[in-house]
């Protein structure tokens, strides 16, 4: 919430506009760097801030059930933030988070081990839009602009079987590193894109 704040807060003033905190989009592992603080908390630290956290709910920092640093559980996480986005009457959507959760996200596993477990710089940027093909799931697409400003443009896209590779081989590391529950991890099975 600190990084929207900083990086758009006199658009925020300007337009009277607020952050909205989706606890869907929180990191991946269950770290103390990686859980969020309780909403009593948030809304005393952030008190008089332009942040609505309305959709805040009491358990979302318990890292259990559908926040558990599991790979089924991030990924029905995913599925239910793209469609609540998708939903969204506004045409553009900036949305601040981490670079783990960006993975799964995006379904973009390329570099995924670049930048401690994730392929994502800090304040890196990019931007996606909505596929067409399948709108039950809200698959997102990297622009040929955003592609272009990473300099990959010309690169070939990675496959299917290729950025299921890639995706298996992060959670794996992840794991080993403690990003990701070891145990419920492995229930999960073959990972879908």
């Amino acid at each position: 919430m600190y990084t929207a704040l900083q990086s758009f807060g006199q658009d925020l003033d300007k337009k009277r506009l607020k952050v909205l905190a989706i606890p869907e989009l929180q990191e991946t592992s269950n770290l103390p760097c990686d859980t969020g603080s309780s909403p009593e908390e948030l809304a005393k630290e952030f008190n008089g801030k332009p942040i609505d956290l309305s959709r805040v709910t009491p358990d979302w920092n318990s890292k259990q059930g559908k926040w558990a640093p599991t790979a089924q559980a991030i990924e029905a996480r995913v599925k239910d933030a793209r469609l609540w986005l998708m939903a969204r009457p506004e045409k553009e959507i900036v949305l601040v988070t981490h670079g783990g959760f960006l993975h799964f996200f995006t379904g973009d596993w390329s570099d995924s081990g670049r930048y401690h477990g994730t392929g994502w710089a800090n304040t890196e940027f990019r931007s996606y839009t909505f596929a067409d093909t399948d709108p039950s799931n809200a698959p997102l697409i990297e622009t040929a602009a955003s592609k272009q400003l990473r300099k990959v443009a010309n690169s070939k896209p990675l496959d299917r079987e290729e950025q299921t590779q890639l995706k298996m081989t992060a959670e794996k590391e992840w794991q080993e590193e403690g990003y990701v529950d070891k145990g419920k991890a492995q229930e999960v099975g073959k990972p879908k894109l």
